[in-house]
């Protein structure tokens, strides 16, 4: 087993790579000594464009099959279910496309504490189809003082570890209250009294023993290729619609590429209907559906069909509050464009409903390919991307006055020095008040320093006379 190496905050998770500083120079394991040579020892770690390539990591699993072919070779990290997710899943492709004979992915899931039932699924699956490995529960444990919450995590994650096939085994990290490595995180209190988990495990266990799939056999799942979400690869020159990104496949491909179509954080903050089932945080606009919340490691994929290779002009429509947002286009996993800025809007107003546009001049090679968008920088909103066929080709729409806005209702154009009443609405649709503001800019300050919002979130202005909306993004 290799374990905890992913790159992340500057460093492994286990500190791997500094110089050993050891007594007469001897290596050592020890983190207050200096570390180890074992990524030297190994071959190194090339970072290629930015990414680390693991080479340590996938020498170390060759090794390892070369001397005892018949062992389980595993990887083994934490923070795989939350914070390092995506660098996780990003460790496994890598090595594995690199040729590391991994045969599990252990995921520590010490960070599942409060996580719901749906949540908790989504992220195991995820995990799985986009590694094509089975996923061992290494060291699970909730550290919750309030025994329901506790037995609570318990019900609403146990019961799909026990009973799905491709999780190859639950280990507890612990039992005794006062005994583990965390607080608050044993089942059985020192005087032997069972917390609720106890007693939930000891029921669940009695009456669903036989659920247990133990059938791994450690070989990855099928790969399933990606597919065009409308049948058909988005012609270019033409219109890519943000929304409209790839069906996912499953699995990783012999060349280690996967067949994931997109990557977003598992809770959804859009409030489009249309295809919520995904997690992508879709919005409805005047112009339709756009692909909003976007925060930096975000990622969408769209296959399209280039009908005739050579210069193309893209042009993007997009909206942002701040100065930092930016994304990058790749074709095929290869640069298309360098990172693009997101201009934002009026300056010091949180407004994601005045779209402008950026352009690049990209050279595309004919057929068929997979377009890729990384976000490099949060956060903004993205309705389209539009090529067309020329080096500084004339945008076919071109949007007026971009960043600027004019509230026009029932012939009346109002402007930022009269009193006007704006609703306030959740996510859900719901009115949960009247605000009065000289303009939206002012409207949307109330709205974040009023205590009657308690909960971080996405809210909405309307004009009460123009029925304009504004988006505004509250913190607690």
């Amino acid at each position: 087993m290799v374990n905890e190496a992913i790159w992340a905050g500057n460093n492994y998770h286990s500190g791997y790579g500094k110089p050993a500083a050891g007594a007469e120079g001897h290596s050592t394991d020890d983190t207050e000594c200096g570390g180890s040579y074992i990524i030297e020892a190994l071959g190194g770690d090339r970072v290629v464009n930015g990414k680390h390539q693991y080479d340590f990591i996938t020498t170390a699993f060759k090794m390892a099959r070369e001397r005892w072919p018949k062992a389980v070779l595993i990887y083994n990290d934490y923070n795989t279910l939350s914070w390092q997710i995506n660098e996780g899943i990003e460790l496994i492709q890598t090595i594995v496309k690199n040729g590391a004979p991994v045969d599990a992915y252990g995921q520590q899931a010490h960070d599942c504490k409060g996580m719901s039932k749906n949540d908790f699924e989504s992220k195991m699956t995820r995990i799985h189809n986009e590694t094509g490995l089975p996923l061992l529960v290494s060291e699970y444990d909730i550290g919750e003082a309030d025994d329901t919450k506790q037995k609570n995590d318990y019900a609403n994650q146990i019961p799909f570890m026990w009973e799905t096939p491709w999780v190859a085994g639950i280990t507890i990290w612990g039992y005794i209250n006062g005994s583990t490595w965390v607080a608050n995180t044993g089942l059985i209190e020192k005087d032997g009294r069972k917390r609720a988990s106890m007693n939930w495990l000891e029921e669940y266990f009695a009456n669903n023993l036989s659920k247990g799939k133990n059938d791994v056999t450690f070989t990855p799942i099928e790969p399933e290729p990606q597919l065009p979400f409308k049948g058909e690869p988005i012609a270019i020159p033409g219109k890519v619609e943000a929304e409209d990104f790839d069906i996912p496949g499953k699995g990783v491909n012999e060349d280690g590429t996967s067949n994931q179509s997109y990557s977003d954080d598992s809770e959804n903050h859009g409030d489009s209907d249309y295809r919520k089932d995904t997690g992508v945080d879709l919005y409805k606009k005047a112009t339709g559906v756009i692909v909003g919340y976007n925060s930096e490691g975000d990622w969408l994929e769209w296959t399209v069909n280039v009908k005739e290779a050579g210069d193309y002009t893209m042009f993007a429509a997009v909206a942002a509050a701040g100065s930092t947002s930016s994304f990058q286009l790749s074709l095929d996993g290869k640069a298309l464009t360098d990172v693009i800025t997101v201009p934002a809007a009026k300056e010091g107003e949180e407004n994601y409903d005045d779209y402008n546009k950026v352009k690049a001049n990209v050279t595309l090679p004919a057929g068929k390919h997979i377009l890729r968008m990384d976000v490099t920088g949060a956060w903004f909103d993205v309705d389209y991307f539009t090529f067309v066929k020329g080096k500084d080709a004339t945008d076919p729409e071109p949007i007026e006055n971009p960043g600027q806005e004019t509230f026009i209702g029932q012939n009346l154009e109002l402007t930022n020095d009269k009193l006007q009443d704006y609703y306030v609405f959740d996510m859900q649709g719901n009115r949960l008040g009247l605000i009065s503001a000289y303009g939206f800019n002012a409207a949307a300050d109330l709205l974040k320093s009023s205590s009657s919002i308690r909960s971080s979130g996405i809210y909405y202005l309307r004009s009460r006379t123009t029925g304009k909306m504004h988006t505004v993004r509250v913190s607690r």
